[in-house]
């Protein structure tokens, strides 16, 4: 019983420390929501929701993304392409590449891909982000489930 206590003081003592912190610099969304994509012509959102922040500096946003992804098909393997954008222009390591592409194991399986972006020099005010995929073979169907994606900045604020 003590080392309960003791447990959940400390635990309560760390979320005082760091409250204010940490919830003003990051943002979690999560879709349970299955989508999909049949077409390697079209980009599609990887999340239903508008997501959008206002920035207070010229700063540096990260963009943390994690998904179960499959494909289903049989054109040749099973890829996938994500890319991730701010007011429309491709977050790094992209715009050389314009897309990160992730390879499931096989059709019809899902796997965990997981990326990070990042765009520095970010004007003050509102700005939207945008996770999107497509299939990276004609004929093949590209499928997203439990996605997660984290934003930090140092400062700014989420506009829900």
């Amino acid at each position: 019983m003590k080392q309960t206590a003791l447990l959940l003081s400390a635990v309560c003592l760390m979320m005082v420390l760091t409250a204010g912190n940490a919830s003003a610099k990051t943002l979690f969304v999560s879709d349970t929501t299955e989508i999909s994509n049949a077409d390697a012509l079209t980009w599609v959102d990887a999340f239903s929701a508008t997501i959008k922040l206002t920035t207070y500096d010229n700063q540096c946003v990260e963009l943390r993304f994690s998904t179960e992804a499959k494909t289903d098909g049989s054109t040749l393997q099973p890829q996938i392409a994500f890319q991730a954008l701010i007011d429309g222009v491709l977050a790094n390591p992209a715009p050389a590449i314009e897309e990160i592409d992730f390879d499931p194991s096989e059709f019809g399986v899902y796997d965990t891909a997981s990326f990070a972006w990042y765009v520095c020099g970010l004007n003050i005010g509102k700005h939207d982000v945008r996770v999107r995929f497509a299939p990276f073979n004609a004929g093949n169907t590209a499928t997203l489930r439990s996605g997660t994606l984290i934003i930090e900045m140092a400062a700014g604020k989420f506009v829900f």
